[in-house]
């Protein structure tokens, strides 16, 4: 582990947990000037902390996890990253992330459509997700995707969370755009409110690969195009029920 140095505020290289005391006691903030936490080729654990303020010109404002390593966060918040992509978190290389209670709010994506997205996540190629009790607020993206880009990820489960206030500003996905062929998606028992876009999709678009939403909750989502809640484009299959 590397601290304050050059691009990242801490750089993890080896398995590693950290605990934190609280997430309103132990911050790490990446002051606007860099990468809040860099992790490449590890397993890392966090729990009980805050991340905030990281920046970054390419992927990863406040959180770049790369190299296949794999990211295990609990009782965390990430806060006002900005990066082109992901400006909460990237998650590339074929890495995985598991998020638990974890906070996503406030976090930008200046990548116009195409690009990458992701306000508050943006998966990479093979990259993994899988969200279960978490909240996205207020994150936004030029592009695609407010709170989560998963143009051409691998596997997204969803689980139990919240999607509120998130949008884009010229593209598609206010909260969500799943788009990847090789991909399965599955968000079960969540609450879309709020989100805005522009293409369509005010809540989650949708493209390649077989996408599942389930026991979920869709209310007062609006897109300038198509799809005030959803948009479904191409040929892969949509399964919507009970919600």
């Amino acid at each position: 582990i590397y601290t304050n140095t050059v691009p990242s505020v801490v750089f993890i290289n080896e398995d590693l947990t950290i605990n934190g005391a609280g997430q309103g006691v132990t911050i790490l903030d990446a002051e606007n000037a860099r990468v809040g936490v860099g992790v490449s080729g590890a397993t890392v654990t966090m729990t009980n902390l805050t991340i905030k303020d990281g920046l970054f010109a390419g992927t990863g404002g406040n959180l770049s996890v790369s190299s296949s390593s794999h990211l295990q966060l609990t009782d965390v918040t990430i806060d006002s990253g900005a990066a082109q992509s992901g400006g909460g978190m990237a998650v590339i290389s074929t890495s995985s992330a598991d998020l638990l209670r974890v906070t996503v709010s406030n976090n930008s994506a200046s990548a116009g459509i195409g690009i990458g997205g992701g306000g508050g996540i943006y998966l990479g190629a093979g990259a993994t997700l899988d969200v279960i009790d978490s909240a996205f607020t207020s994150n936004t993206s030029v592009g695609h995707g407010g709170a989560i880009s998963a143009l051409q990820s691998g596997n997204v489960s969803i689980d139990g969370s919240t999607f509120t206030g998130n949008g884009t500003t010229t593209g598609q996905g206010g909260a969500i755009v799943f788009h990847s062929a090789s991909a399965t998606y599955s968000v079960t028992d969540t609450t879309f409110s709020g989100n805005t876009a522009v293409i369509g999709g005010g809540a989650i678009s949708t493209g390649d690969g077989a996408t599942t939403i389930s026991g979920s909750y869709f209310t007062l989502n609006s897109a300038t195009g198509y799809g005030g809640a959803l948009m479904h484009e191409e040929t892969d299959n949509l399964l919507v029920t009970n919600t």
